[in-house]
């Protein structure tokens, strides 16, 4: 979905420029795996002001796993690093993909 929008000041007549945003699969169900702490959800966040570090005590590499909830396609991937501290930044990465089935209980 793409969605474009102004801002618009109707005293004055000014407006801001068009912006838009495509956005992708919805994050509702997703959740991250095997980190704990209320910190890791801001991953997840969509807010760019809010970001997560691992610990300073665990050692790298470190795996984020993000269960997306269901099934889905996916054809990018984006990130967003800290945007308030320069660091955060993902230097060297490995991108995984796999589909869990459930045995069934």
């Amino acid at each position: 979905m793409e969605l474009q929008a102004i801002a618009y000041d109707p005293s004055s007549g000014k407006s801001s420029p068009v912006r838009q945003e495509k956005f992708d699969i919805s994050r509702k169900e997703w959740k991250i795996v095997g980190i704990e702490g209320e910190m890791v959800n801001r991953i997840l966040d969509g807010n760019p002001s809010t970001a997560w570090h691992q610990s300073r005590d665990l050692k790298m590499p470190i795996d984020l796993i993000i269960d997306l909830g269901t099934e889905q396609n996916l054809y990018g991937f984006r990130y967003l690093p800290d945007q308030v501290r320069a660091t955060g930044y993902i230097m060297n990465y490995q991108f995984y993909v796999s589909m869990i089935i459930p045995t069934g209980n």
